[in-house]
């Protein structure tokens, strides 16, 4: 993926998710189920369709994948080029693991150094069946930001919550229109 990692970030255990200096929540509902879109979210090739700031994940274990899983996720469209001075690679190790209900992974190492970036974080997404047959799913994403980045945290704080925002909704969208494009996975 390029750039090596460079700063080890702060381990955290999923109580974190309440805990974290800067926590982004959505909730959206889908036209699917769950196990469709826990699919989605396994699928590394697919990431980029909704969430286009991210442009490569990558496993970095073999299948089967669970818990104590790891995978490698670059973040480089032009906001982060801009606001984190190129592009973001971070580390992930996979924590929860709970087929087609939930996923929560932590941050383990960043290309950021130390003063610049975070020094901890974890995502958390979580699926529930509704009785419309739809499937609820609530991401939650807690950072610990470095000197820097809080320092920017008026601006950053908005930005980073509406990438979030706006790619939950192009989930709601491509699950509506039932054309998910599903991609080849790199595994």
């Amino acid at each position: 993926m390029g750039s090596c990692c460079c700063t080890t970030m702060r381990p955290v255990t999923p109580d974190y998710l309440e805990k974290g200096n800067w926590i982004f929540r959505s909730e959206v509902e889908l036209n699917g189920t769950m196990e469709e879109v826990f699919s989605i979210l396994l699928d590394d090739g697919a990431w980029n369709i909704w969430h286009p700031e991210i442009s490569d994940v990558r496993w970095q274990t073999p299948p089967p994948f669970g818990v104590g899983a790891k995978r490698t996720v670059r973040f480089s469209n032009w906001l982060f080029m801009l606001l984190l001075f190129g592009s973001l690679i971070l580390h992930e190790e996979f924590l929860i693991w709970d087929e087609n209900k939930r996923l929560t992974f932590r941050f383990n190492k960043t290309n950021r150094p130390r003063f610049l970036g975070y020094l901890a974080g974890m995502e958390d997404f979580q699926l529930e069946y509704l009785p419309n047959g739809y499937c609820k799913l609530t991401r939650t994403v807690a950072v610990d930001p470095a000197f820097i980045t809080s320092m920017l945290g008026c601006i950053l704080k908005p930005v980073l919550n509406g990438i979030f925002e706006r790619s939950a909704q192009r989930l709601v969208k491509q699950f509506a229109s039932r054309n998910f494009p599903r991609v080849d996975s790199k595994v």
